[in-house]
């Protein structure tokens, strides 16, 4: 197996698109729409894999194929927003399985903290900046002021 980076970008458009492909087969499990998402139930890779195999257009399905869409579904924020509220995970019919557990909670909402991007630091305001001289006041500007009116004047 090669880890070229081109063929590793062909491996996740690969995995992509057969993602989209087992989202059309498995709409009670799975679902484009990020509100509609729910945690699957433990175990769906094998469910998945068995499936699969008895379809003989779908037999053929390499199992990292399989294990790859599956992961980039999970590792999505909608999937990982899901997990993170509970509820019941869902089994390829849609029908409901075990509660998620609060350890795959905390982890998924570890894991969406961990993506967050940091805030940027606050800018600090600089002092305004003067354009030109500023204005002289008082008794020494006065006094300026006539020193030039008499060298102009005369």
């Amino acid at each position: 197996m090669s880890n070229s980076a081109a063929q590793k970008q062909r491996r996740a458009q690969r995995a992509r698109a057969f993602l989209d492909e087992l989202i059309k087969r498995y709409p009670n499990a799975l679902s484009a729409d990020p509100k509609a998402v729910r945690p699957l139930a433990i175990g769906t890779l094998e469910a998945l894999s068995g499936d699969l195999a008895k379809d003989p257009e779908w037999a053929n399905s390499p199992k990292w194929l399989i294990r790859q869409a599956l992961a980039v579904y999970t590792r999505r924020p909608s999937y990982l927003r899901a997990l993170a509220g509970g509820g019941h995970r869902v089994h390829l019919d849609g029908t409901e399985a075990d509660p998620v557990s609060e350890e795959a909670k905390a982890h998924a909402q570890q894991t969406l903290d961990a993506r967050k991007p940091a805030k940027p630091a606050p800018k600090r305001k600089s002092p305004p900046r003067h354009k030109g001289r500023r204005k002289q006041t008082g008794v020494a500007s006065d006094s300026k002021l006539e020193a030039l009116q008499r060298k102009f004047n005369n």
